[in-house]
């Protein structure tokens, strides 16, 4: 066995965040570099999970070149492929993130670097992705509204990555006040983000721009984004996005990008996130047509497909792409779309797994180049370490 070979892999059930359960993951290599990953999952699986990585994933993995990120993960994706029951991506994604960590501790560099190996054409030096924040934890607008900070302010020097987290946690502390004085009463939800069940988002879009003056923040300096999943409809004369699946409520194509000018008139509207429920890439470039000054970014409507990809990009109807962690099996795989989405010329987006502590989409984003990164709101405890990695990636790297 090669000195960098896996000699064990091995996990066992533990508690998370949120009074739920979990797995640790724990790779090892013959002479004894260890990589660690914690996975979440509900209680009835977790022991379960435990034991078939102690042996199916154990057995198939042993002596695997922990250095060798993407043969790793082609060997896990076999691996997973061959069983019966189906592996939470969760779980081999936790899998591939420890078995990342003791390769690039067997190198003895930072798992940023030892993926970058694996990341031709991320760019010449490192580069910092720009941090988009979530605005609200819960409610209609929860996880659905964010802003960003301008790293290239209208005035003065390129702002740090320290300096953009203290400036969007600023303009986050002073949201109660701007929420109080149009009339919602905020309280902190169980995830640590500002609960308002009732706001519709003109409210909460008028409370960040009240936010953004009492904070200081130049008009100029500062972009809202909106996210859209599939099973959210938008009711424009109501304020408020809603879930639900009534489709009577929802309005067609052009009615929709009719509503997204109106607000992108309003306040700084600057990013998209799958703004249309459908896939067809006519009605995306009419929509990215009707707002040039807005990035429309496909998250859900390509779901890390190649096919998918090819097809929007060469339809010229978006202007990036989401590298949502929640949909890639192993880092190989996030990693090969944000070198395909870079090689189509498109912005890249990386966006933590939901509910995840583990800081590793930071080193992802860092690795790949990427233009931004979405963590969650700054004060959610399982983000507050993925914030304190970027911070500490950037320190390093000198970003």
């Amino acid at each position: 066995m090669d000195i960098f070979g896996i000699r064990r892999l091995s996990a066992h059930p533990v508690f998370t965040v949120d009074h739920t359960d979990g797995v640790t993951v724990v790779a090892e290599t013959l002479v004894g570099h260890r990589g660690v990953a914690v996975v979440a999952l509900p209680h009835h699986v977790a022991v379960d999970i435990a034991n078939s990585i102690n042996k199916t994933f154990h057995n198939g993995l042993l002596g695997c070149n922990a250095t060798d990120q993407t043969a790793v993960d082609d060997r896990l994706t076999a691996v997973r492929s061959s069983l019966k029951q189906t592996t939470p991506l969760s779980v081999t994604r936790a899998i591939s993130t420890a078995i990342a960590r003791a390769g690039a501790n067997a190198t003895g560099r930072e798992l940023a670097a030892h993926l970058r190996e694996f990341a031709p054409f991320a760019g010449p030096g490192w580069h910092a992705p720009t941090p988009v924040f979530d605005a609200f934890g819960q409610g209609e607008v929860g996880g659905l509204v964010t802003f960003a900070i301008n790293p290239r302010p209208a005035r003065g020097a390129r702002r740090s990555i320290s300096q953009l987290l203290t400036a969007g946690r600023r303009l986050f502390t002073f949201l109660p006040r701007s929420l109080h004085s149009i009339g919602h009463v905020p309280v902190v939800s169980s995830t640590g983000g500002w609960h308002t069940p009732d706001i519709g988002v003109r409210d909460a879009l008028d409370a960040l721009v009240l936010a953004r003056h009492t904070a200081g923040i130049d008009e100029a300096d500062i972009r809202f984004g909106l996210r859209r999943e599939p099973h959210i409809f938008f009711a424009p004369h109501l304020g408020v996005l809603q879930s639900g699946n009534n489709d009577q409520l929802v309005l067609d194509t052009g009615a929709l990008g009719a509503a997204y000018g109106e607000l992108a008139r309003r306040y700084p509207l600057g990013m998209l996130e799958d703004p249309f429920r459908t896939d067809s890439w006519e009605q995306w470039r009419s929509g990215r047509q009707q707002l040039p000054n807005t990035q429309f970014m496909a998250d859900r409507a390509v779901s890390l497909s190649d096919t998918a990809l090819v097809a929007a990009a060469t339809s010229d109807a978006i202007h990036g792409v989401v590298v949502n962690m929640d949909l890639a099996p192993t880092l190989s795989d996030a990693v090969r779309f944000a070198v395909r989405a870079k090689g189509a010329g498109l912005d890249r987006l990386v966006a933590a797994a939901t509910d995840s502590t583990d800081p590793v989409a930071v080193d992802v984003a860092v690795a790949i180049g990427a233009e931004y990164i979405r963590l969650g709101t700054t004060s959610r405890f399982e983000h507050v370490g993925q914030y304190n990695r970027l911070n500490e990636l950037a320190v390093s790297l000198g970003l």
